[in-house]
């Protein structure tokens, strides 16, 4: 836990209370305060060794309760009021400390307690009139009037901000006044003062505080920061993002970046309670050191002491949670921090967060239904459930993707009868409704059309006349249109030539561009599960030895397609279940793999695995393991589509740039060659 405002002197009292607190709300217990005499103490350590018995019957005894009761030193209303006198020394840097106000806890907004200030600066309202607060925060903004006589800076916060206004006509304020026009923006502050109300017309009725301004009665200056900063957070929106990613901290302080890791932290909260509170599930952490796993994606590796050997990082905790559910767990889910080695994009990072819920004794139905429930009452947006769902085949044949946006209304059409007699050639289309064509769709459409290889695409607008403009000599029945197709003047037929799935691939990605990415969230929420997934798919285009999962080698078939999965895998439908968000895959679950012979087969007859790569799941298998079902939900990419922010790194408080870099840091970056000759390993440079 990290804390601002506060200091290791000030705040010794205050963060061992707030430590206790916690631990009484988590384990119904009272705990000593000498028991967390370190600021940062690991859970781990807590449930072992010497208090492991005693913990381990904490909410069984009520003596326990009894005779360990909150004790502290000092007096806790003296800890939490007392200030730090002038002239103190910081411990951790030897310079003189500020001298800063510790608030009262009566009158204190709950958000603040335990803390030098009293209020938020964007808690403040017309109510609050009269009243003596203290707020910290950073200069805004400011201005000093020329001739000194009246001057303000606007104080930020993570609430909001407020405006401290310095009038001339005192002493004091004049010193302020003075002291002021030297403040740089983005500099640090604590000011106490009365809150009054603005003059009539300098009221800004669109700020939550514009009816009221700081009159300061003491202000301390608690961190000077540089005149010329890479950018302010209020310039953040029009600022490069490799400039806003290499000084992160700055972008963090913007309202909108405040905003969405409250909103984060909120969603996670009531998902978390949700799950444990209400379903039974059992939140449990995964190893992050683990073994190579083939047969997925790239795993990043990590280098041990052993010569010759390797971790891996988790792509995902798959074969951890499945050894769960063979140990009994039955309800797992955690928030797991997982690991690809793969290119950054808008929706991809080298590292990101998923929810990973596992149930045994469950079907699809069971684990699509808790989803649903788990993001109906977390997500801070309505959202309607149950949602819909399609098979594979139908999303491919509708949308000509299997992560169809079922927002636009337009669906992919079956326009054979237009190529009459022509054999072997597969007509699809769809309409674009003229209230969606703009003059961009059109520039962007005709040179969509020119540069297509995959197959020969046609524009044909229905006129005011209803007549069709630009019929290609290809489509020997154009009546066909009028009796299948229902247009409107001004529409526009997109129309596809070529074999079937080059016609549906090329149009669905065409749909897609054209009309999804204009979309907004506010537009609505398009959530649908696609299921019935091949279970494998031909790696080489040919089959035999190239099949690989189309999800996992770990999900089961359908209960009906075992067998074919030994005679023919690439006709085997699987238990496996994505669920799309506007047409971007957010989830994808599936019935796993509970019989270790079926799994063995896969393994080593189908996707190529060595079976001897994974002893400890094969054996679990065999040791009665339950029929089991899970999921993941790439947390990243569902908050950024229902925060209408086009990146996932827009949601990650320190992100990897598109090239897996962190320009915070540095990393990744050199290693001193002691430090690797450690690991037994050489490095290679390449390039010039």
């Amino acid at each position: 836990t990290q804390s601002t405002w506060g200091s290791a002197e000030s705040d010794y009292c205050t963060i061992e209370l707030i430590s206790a607190i916690t631990l009484r709300h988590v384990l119904n217990v009272r705990i000593k305060l000498k028991m967390l005499r370190s600021l940062s103490f690991g859970w781990g350590r807590l449930f072992t060794g010497k208090h492991a018995s005693t913990i381990g019957s904490l909410h069984a005894s009520n003596e326990y309760r009894n005779r360990h009761p909150i004790s502290c030193k000092s007096s806790l209303a003296s800890e939490i009021n007392r200030s730090v006198t002038q002239g103190d020394t910081n411990t951790d840097t030897g310079s003189p400390a500020v001298a800063v106000t510790r608030c009262s806890t009566s009158g204190v907004s709950p958000m603040c307690r335990h803390s030098l200030r009293s209020h938020g600066c964007g808690e403040l309202t017309d109510k609050d009139i009269g009243l003596t607060v203290t707020l910290c925060g950073w200069i805004l903004h400011k201005r000093v009037m020329s001739g000194g006589k009246f001057g303000f800076i606007v104080l930020r916060d993570w609430s909001g901000f407020v405006q401290v206004v310095f009038t001339g006509s005192t002493e004091t304020g004049r010193n302020w006044l003075k002291l002021a026009s030297h403040w740089s923006l983005e500099s640090v502050v604590q000011v106490t003062g009365l809150v009054e109300s603005r003059p009539t017309k300098d009221i800004n009725y669109d700020q939550t505080t514009g009816a009221i301004e700081i009159t300061p009665s003491h202000i301390k200056l608690l961190n000077k920061a540089e005149a010329e900063l890479p950018f302010l957070p209020k310039d953040a929106p029009v600022v490069a993002e490799a400039t806003r990613l290499r000084h992160r901290y700055l972008d963090l302080r913007s309202p909108a970046w405040q905003r969405r890791l409250r909103e984060r932290s909120g969603i996670v909260h009531r998902a978390r309670e949700f799950l444990t509170s209400t379903l039974g599930f059992v939140e449990v952490d995964t190893p992050m050191l683990g073994r190579l796993t083939l047969g997925g994606a790239q795993e990043l590796v990590v280098p041990s002491r052993e010569s010759g050997r390797f971790y891996a990082l988790p792509q995902s905790p798959q074969i951890y949670k499945q050894l769960l559910m063979a140990g009994g767990v039955e309800r797992y889910f955690q928030l797991a921090r997982c690991f690809r080695d793969e290119g950054g994009k808008p929706d991809r990072q080298m590292e990101f967060t998923q929810l990973d819920i596992e149930m045994s004794f469950a079907d699809s139905d069971d684990v699509i239904s808790v989803v649903e429930e788990t993001l109906k009452r977390c997500l801070p947006i309505p959202i309607a459930t149950p949602f819909p769902r399609i098979t594979h085949a139908e999303a491919s044949r509708r949308y000509g993707t299997d992560k169809p946006d079922v927002r636009p209304e337009s669906e992919l059409l079956d326009l054979d009868g237009l190529a009459g007699t022509n054999q072997g050639v597969a007509v699809r289309g769809f309409v674009l409704p003229a209230r969606t064509i703009d003059q961009s769709m059109r520039s962007e459409l005709l040179s969509i059309v020119e540069t297509e290889s995959n197959c020969k695409l046609f524009l044909m607008e229905f006129n005011e006349n209803s007549e069709f403009v630009g019929v290609p000599s290809e489509f020997v029945d154009v009546s066909f249109l009028r009796r299948h197709v229902d247009l409107n003047p001004g529409d526009i037929l997109v129309v596809a030539l070529g074999d079937p799935d080059s016609s549906l691939r090329s149009l669905g990605s065409l749909r897609s561009r054209l009309l999804s990415t204009r979309l907004s969230p506010s537009d609505r929420l398009g959530f649908v599960w696609v299921t019935d997934f091949p279970l494998f798919f031909a790696s080489d285009g040919t089959g035999g030895p190239g099949w690989q999962a189309a999800h996992h080698p770990f999900t089961a078939p359908l209960p009906g397609h075992v067998d074919i999965v030994y005679t023919d895998p690439g006709l085997a439908i699987g238990q496996h279940f994505d669920l799309v968000l506007n047409g971007c895959e957010i989830g994808g679950g599936s019935v796993r793999i509970h019989d270790s012979a079926l799994q063995r087969f896969i393994l080593e007859s189908v996707v190529g695995v060595d079976p001897n790569s994974l002893p400890h799941l094969l054996t679990a298998l065999n040791h009665g393991a339950p029929p089991h079902a899970g999921i993941a939900i790439g947390l990243d990419r569902l908050l950024a589509i229902t925060m209408g922010v086009p990146s996932i790194r827009d949601v990650i408080a320190f992100p990897k740039s598109s090239e897996g870099r962190d320009l915070l840091t540095g990393a990744p970056s050199t290693l001193p060659k002691g430090y690797i000759d450690s690991y037994n390993i050489s490095t290679v440079v390449t390039g010039g």
